[in-house]
């Protein structure tokens, strides 16, 4: 492999990376549950 091929594959796995990052983050917020008032938090809403 060239030294070019190297850093082109360093940067596509970098940027792999950040989107799977992303992608993970969105979903780990979207499991956990709100912080509104539901029907039995208790407080009177």
């Amino acid at each position: 492999m060239t030294t070019e091929s190297v850093v082109v594959w360093l940067i596509v796995a970098g940027a792999l990376g950040y989107v799977g990052r992303m992608v993970w983050r969105a979903t780990a917020a979207a499991r956990q549950p709100k912080n509104g008032c539901g029907s039995d938090c208790g407080c009177g809403h």
